[in-house]
């Protein structure tokens, strides 16, 4: 999931996510690189604004940082993925003349040596000079105020109020869970009680064999393409948008496909090598289907609030449904007939477990890092360079990697409570739409959603046949219903009027405008208790005298009405009618109580 750093990033932005379809793409593509040095002069700059007061980051980790941006950009220009990239991609645009591409592929030349090289050098000289003056390898318990900034970070990233101390005592907990599920089956496997944790996962890895690099990438896609199936039977949505595997160096991290669904999410997996098996299925479901690009592609298509949607804000959401979707599909029994994927699942999961334990280790406790890396060495079984870059990563981004199991923990209680208060009313599919179509939350809010879910649901009610009446509205006087449900089409109609009650009244018109009548008309479909319908503003109608209507809008809807019962005797009615500016709800109730009892009759049914 992780694998971020500016250098990386920019190098994804100008392979993978920068278009390059059009001439004015080029252009772009050229001026963008000039502004490289720009975007690193801020990463300088904040080095030495930190360094001021006080905080920095630890020596090795600082050195590791600037060996790695050290080899970013060896070499001339041309060699370079900026440019290499640019030179193929514009080779088949349409409309760039071969000679405007060799004046912007020169011009790319010069970016690239007057700008993003000196760029990169700056910040690996920024780095070289702040290695002496660095603290030891120690948690933020050393820097001003550590312990207050760990506390921010812990609510920053799990969106809760656990404190450290509590965080520490539920990942030994789930440790402790993990591990016994994971030597239980070693047991049925047959493997030896007297081997190391680490040695017994040696035997998983050789008995599950090696995929050779050509390999992976047709594996995951075939992960992927059986998941998209077989995910239906716990879901019934589905994102609109691809998701496509690209073999690289490194990889194991999803990237975002964009908002407007032009370009596909992507997984990036490392195929240089031959790779075990039995952590591949994982990690798969986890990025993709139905983890990340599941959740986030559905979000971003979804009409909410622009910040929500793109990166990955809400740590313990986005992390945490994509720990909850590999628990998920074990529950679906998708490893049934493959053991030594289900190992893999489990080491993964032990592994957030773990992060829980050592991230408020080094950080509250104040381990040091060769503690932290032997607890994870003993207790994870991967190697001591495996461990070393992990808890380099936990010393680097304090509270970040404690999120992924307390979001799933979050989300499996909650999915708990829902399946206790509703009994045979739960619904997983119905549960997931809950969570997944309000975007990325904070747990504390992703908590009221699924409890207002919940008493939705606990409530029963759905619009039927029963509800076919005139209603009003009790604030306002003038103000008059007709409601229409047809069951066989899945679909309501509503027609709503003003009416004058005195000549001059103003709550004749109080909540739709200019003097005089007005009937709009909205239909819809509608899903339990609610129909979302598409206005169509009339005119001419009055309350209790048949008049011919017209579309004051012909052309289209003129905005929306949200329809929702809570009960067959009141509702409310939501509406947003941008052609007279008008938005806001109202109540409603029955004009006579003739239909209550044929309402609750087919409500029981």
């Amino acid at each position: 999931t992780h694998g971020i750093s500016r250098q990386n990033d920019l190098f994804r932005f100008f392979e993978d996510v920068h278009p390059m379809e059009t001439v004015e793409n080029v252009e772009d593509y050229v001026a963008r690189l000039w502004q490289v040095d720009d975007q690193f002069d801020c990463l300088v700059q904040n080095l030495a604004d930190s360094e001021a007061q006080g905080v920095m980051a630890p020596a090795q980790m600082l050195q590791r940082a600037a060996d790695r941006v050290r080899y970013v950009v060896p070499g001339s220009a041309t060699s370079l993925r900026f440019y290499t990239t640019l030179e193929t991609k514009s080779a088949a645009i349409g409309g760039l003349s071969p000679l405007m591409r060799q004046d912007l592929l020169t011009e790319a030349i010069q970016a690239i040596d007057e700008s993003v090289i000196p760029a990169y050098q700056a910040l690996v000289a920024a780095l070289d000079a702040q290695v002496p003056r660095a603290p030891a390898m120690n948690g933020v318990w050393q820097l001003p105020d550590g312990d207050s900034f760990y506390d921010t970070m812990l609510r920053h990233h799990t969106t809760t109020d656990l404190s450290a101390e509590e965080i520490h005592q539920k990942g030994l907990d789930e440790v402790t869970r993990i591990r016994g599920e994971i030597l239980a089956v070693f047991e049925q496997l047959g493997y030896p009680d007297g081997e190391t944790f680490g040695q017994l996962y040696e035997r998983v890895a050789q008995d599950s064999g090696l995929v050779p690099p050509a390999e992976i990438v047709p594996l995951i896609e075939s992960f992927i393409s059986q998941a998209e199936e077989d995910v239906k039977e716990v879901f019934d949505i589905a994102p609109q948008a691809e998701v496509i595997v690209i073999g690289t160096v490194g990889g194991g991290f999803y990237v975002a496909g964009s908002i407007d669904g032009s370009r596909p999410g992507a997984f990036y997996i490392g195929n240089q090598a031959y790779t075990y098996r039995y952590w591949l299925r994982t990690i798969a479901y986890h990025e993709t289907i139905p983890g990340h690009h599941f959740q986030i592609a559905i979000g971003n298509e979804q009409d909410v609030p622009l910040f929500s949607k793109g990166g990955s804000m809400y740590t313990a959401f986005v992390e945490g449904w994509a720990l909850y979707a590999e628990y998920l599909v074990k529950e679906l029994g998708w490893y049934d007939d493959d053991i030594y994927s289900e190992l893999g699942r489990m080491q993964w999961e032990l592994l957030r477990a773990v992060r829980m334990v050592v991230d408020t280790g080094l950080h509250r406790y104040q381990w040091s890092r060769q503690q932290a890396i032997d607890y994870y060495v003993d207790t994870v079984a991967e190697t001591p360079e495996q461990a070393a870059q992990q808890i380099d990563l936990y010393l680097y981004w304090p509270g970040y990697f404690t999120a992924y199991k307390v979001g799933m923990m979050k989300i499996l209680e909650l999915r708990q409570q829902a399946m206790d208060e509703l009994g045979d009313q739960f619904d997983i599919k119905a549960f997931h739409r809950a969570v997944l179509l309000h975007n990325r939350l904070p747990l504390s809010l992703l908590k009221r959603v699924v409890e207002d879910h919940i008493a939705t649901v606990a409530n029963h009610f759905v619009l039927n046949p029963g509800l076919n009446d005139a209603w009003y509205n009790p604030l306002t006087d003038g103000q008059g219903f007709f409601i229409t449900v047809f069951p066989d089409l899945g679909a309501v109609s509503l027609a709503w009027f003003t009416y004058d009650t005195e000549p001059t009244s103003e709550d004749a018109t109080a909540n739709l405008g200019d003097p005089g009548h007005r009937w709009l008309t909205a239909v819809g479909p509608f899903d339990g208790n609610q129909a979302i319908m598409e206005i169509e503003m009339t005119s001419g109608g009055v309350f209790d005298t048949a008049t011919e209507i017209t579309r004051t809008d012909p052309s289209g809807s003129d905005g929306t009405i949200i329809l929702t019962f809570e009960s067959c005797s009141s509702g409310t009615v939501e509406y947003d009618i941008p052609s007279i500016n008008r938005q806001g709800t109202v109540p409603i109730q029955r004009v006579a109580d003739d239909n209550i009892a044929l309402c609750e009759a087919l409500n029981a049914n």
